[in-house]
């Protein structure tokens, strides 16, 4: 696992999610035995690493702890989610696939647009402010990925 992942527990998720509000923070719900969640490690590990300081990037074990999966209604894995300020703002759920790290990485260019924050942009494909609800939307690969302020 990177250095730059986090690992967000029950005891300390306030701390590590909820409190953080001064950028995107990705929480990844897993579990060692999930082939997929193994599969989306490396990716994870990649965009921790490309993004360190503009997101930070978590994962919570849910064999380990329950109650924040729980609260969350997490019914498969792995499933990614977005918090701005404490709140859950986006969601990938089962997001082990081939284009997952280009997929994580327009999510986290939207979630920086919500906070200001510069993006690093991906060519044709970049995030784009939707209307005045507050809605980014992003096209990706795969399953749709909807961040919302």
């Amino acid at each position: 696992m990177s250095e730059f992942i986090l690992t967000a527990t029950d005891a300390n998720f306030q701390d590590t999610v909820k409190n953080v509000t001064d950028k995107p923070v990705f929480v990844d719900f897993w579990a060692p035995w999930c082939g997929p969640c193994r599969m989306l490690a490396p990716s994870l590990d990649a965009a921790a690493e490309q993004f360190n300081g503009r997101a930070v990037i978590a994962k919570y074990n849910v064999d380990e702890n329950s109650a924040i999966a729980t609260e969350n209604n997490i019914r498969g894995i792995p499933t990614v989610l977005v918090y701005k300020n404490g709140e859950v703002v986006g969601q990938q759920g089962q997001a082990a696939h081939s284009g997952t790290v280009r997929q994580l990485s327009y999510l986290i260019d939207a979630a920086a647009q919500l906070y200001g924050l510069p993006s690093e942009g991906h060519g044709d494909r970049q995030p784009v402010a939707g209307d005045e609800s507050g809605a980014v939307g992003v096209e990706a690969d795969g399953p749709g990925v909807v961040v919302v302020a």
